[in-house]
Formats: structure tokens, sequence, C-alpha cells
């Protein structure tokens, strides 16, 4: 399936921003345990499938292997791209979208969302709710780039299909939660974590 690669790299970006938080003495190194937690159930998803697929491959009944592979809960038949959650971790308690990885937006400018946020977190919410929102500065300030759904194509349509007005993305592009107000918003960036220098130093 070619997600050997693509779980080093996961890796990688899962535990980067965290060493970053933790060289810099702004978070304790217990907050790499989270590392394993979040990334086993989560590659062990990928290994569980491509096993799946393994026994496709080498299957001399290939119309029974690929019913018995790909048979959905309804009786028909369909291979899905899997996007399985991270396991318990640094992310908001309660929200049911948190864990799952965000989209990679496209700017109006044409320019890839990750491109403009770089190696930090991102906040994405709806402009009436970031109208009577104080907090924008603060944000800014500790190195959370702030979107509004007009700014990127499909944002408004994913704010949408989670049934939320804002989200904060992790610096590795997971989502870490919602919010529906500006306490919702403050809180959220009162505990996202971003590996970027605030701008005060």
């Amino acid at each position: 399936m070619g997600q050997g690669m693509c779980a080093g790299i996961r890796d990688a970006a899962n535990l980067a921003w965290k060493l970053a938080l933790c060289i810099r003495h702004e978070h304790d190194d217990a907050m790499l345990d989270s590392y394993q937690n979040e990334r086993h159930p989560h590659v062990r998803a990928f290994i569980e499938g491509a096993v799946a697929l393994g026994r496709l491959v080498n299957a001399t009944d290939s119309e029974a292997a690929l019913k018995s592979a790909f048979r959905q809960p309804d009786g028909t038949f369909k291979m899905d791209t899997i996007s399985p959650r991270l396991g318990p971790g640094l992310w908001q308690a309660g929200c049911a979208a948190a864990g799952h990885i965000s989209p990679q937006f496209v700017c109006k400018e044409g320019v890839l969302s990750d491109e403009v946020a770089g190696y930090g977190p991102a906040l994405l919410a709806d402009r009436s709710l970031l109208a009577r929102w104080q907090g924008r500065a603060r944000a800014t300030k500790k190195g959370i780039h702030v979107w509004t759904p007009g700014e990127l194509d499909g944002a408004a349509e994913y704010l949408a299909e989670l049934g939320t007005r804002a989200v904060a993305i992790r610096p590795d592009r997971y989502l870490y939660g919602t919010a529906n107000d500006p306490a919702g918003l403050n809180a959220l960036v009162d505990q996202l974590p971003s590996p970027l220098p605030s701008s005060s130093k």
C-alpha cells in the first residue's frame, strides 16, 4: 500500500514538534510519551491492511478473496482508503474529530496551506466567529496561523462536515480540537502547543 515510507514520515512529523518543545523546556519530557500512544494504533491499522492485501495477492481463488477482503456491512464490495485515528494523545478531550488527519487545503492564491503555515499549528474559523473573538493577536504571537474558510478552497465544506465553526490543527497536521464560540477559541489557543518561537522572542 506504499504506507511504509508514509508511516516513517508521519512518525518524524509527530515526534519533531514535541522534541522542539521539550528542548526549549516549554513542556516536560513526559510529552514525548504521547508519541508511542498516538502512533502505535495508527500504524497497526495500516499493517493489518497490508497483510490483508498480501493474502489477496497470494490467493488462488481471486474472486472469493476479493469478496472476503472488501465485503461491506451492506453486502456490497468496496476497497476503501483508510485514514485511521491516532491513538490517545495530545488533543482536545471529548472531541470526536480530534486525532484525524486534516485536509491539505489550497489557498486562493494557488499555494498549498502547508506552505503558508509552515511547521506550525493553524486555526481555521468562520469569519463571523473571528469577528467576535479578541484573541487573534495572541494566537499569532504564539505562532498559530489563522485562516477563514474564504481563504482556503474546501474549508467551508470541511467545517460543515465536522459540524463546527472552528478547528485547531497541530503542526503535524492532525486535528487538535474544535470550537463554536470565542471562549472555545481561547481554550484552543491556550492548549494548542506550538513548536515555533513566539514573535516576542
